[in-house]
């Protein structure tokens, strides 16, 4: 794992600085007049709250954890724990982690880990996908790879692709979503790139996972190009169903292009399919 990064720690009480910053004593009184029945919770105030995390001291947010574990309303805590372990992630993934694995409730414990794992990710993609893969074979680890995997997509889908089938050859290891992150986040930065590689997995079921991605992706880019290569696939279930998400989503942004674009397909079942979606 790697060092503890470090920060200026000033006191706690000490003077709010310019530019939005909180004292600890702030950030405890903010959460303390939250309630689990306030609806701006999930709104302006959770985002204020974020941006207040991001300015702290690396050294006051385990104690911000303690004192929201102490005090916190029920779903305040249940919420800001993981808002919490991902801003403790950033700067000590091992001391974020070795809270996650004192956490009581095993459900709440291995959504913890798993979010201090994928946050690691973003930054040190290795070393959280070793610390990931010490873990027993069972839910949590599967549950590690996979945000491992979708943290490194964003940034390297081909190491991302290698490392999901090095680890974890089939999709349901690490859920079914895993193939569907890696090509989604490779469509929108290189869909040819994207549609080889998916040709070359090798299960229809992986190649339909990153099919769907890739024409959701890629249709938020060029609705044009992804429908006219969706209806290039061979003919099938597959086909059917990325092109039909593909012209959904082109229908909600622009009715009448998506409609042009059916109109000038030849009559048959393909047609009288894309016109159903649309």
């Amino acid at each position: 794992l790697p060092a503890k990064k470090t920060s200026a720690q000033p006191g706690a009480n000490a003077q709010s600085s310019a530019g939005g910053k909180l004292t600890l004593d702030q950030m405890e009184e903010k959460i303390r007049a939250l309630r689990s029945a306030d609806a701006r919770f999930m709104g302006g105030t959770r985002r204020d709250l974020w941006k207040s995390l991001l300015l702290m001291d690396a050294g006051d947010v385990p104690k911000l954890v303690a004192f929201v574990d102490a005090n916190g309303a029920p779903q305040v805590r249940h919420t800001l724990r993981y808002t919490l372990l991902q801003r403790w992630a950033d700067d000590d993934p091992q001391a974020a982690l070795a809270y996650a694995d004192k956490v009581a409730n095993r459900q709440e414990r291995e959504t913890a880990i798993s979010t201090v794992i994928s946050t690691w990710a973003t930054t040190e993609p290795e070393a959280a996908s070793a610390w990931a893969q010490q873990l027993p074979t069972g839910r949590l680890r599967n549950q590690g790879m996979g945000g491992v995997v979708s943290a490194m997509a964003a940034t390297d889908p081909q190491g991302a692709l290698d490392l999901l089938e090095k680890t974890g050859p089939t999709s349901r290891q690490f859920g079914n979503g895993s193939y569907y992150s890696v090509f989604s986040s490779w469509a929108a930065k290189d869909a040819a790139a994207a549609v080889t590689a998916a040709g070359k997995l090798a299960t229809d079921q992986q190649r339909s996972q990153a099919y769907q991605a890739i024409g959701s992706s890629w249709e938020a880019d060029d609705p044009a190009a992804a429908a006219q290569w969706a209806g290039s696939l061979p003919n099938g279930n597959t086909k059917r169903s990325v092109l039909a998400t593909i012209l959904a989503q082109w229908t909600l942004n622009d009715s009448k292009a998506s409609l042009a674009w059916v109109q000038q397909m030849p009559a048959g079942a393909a047609k009288r399919d894309a016109l159903s979606s649309i």
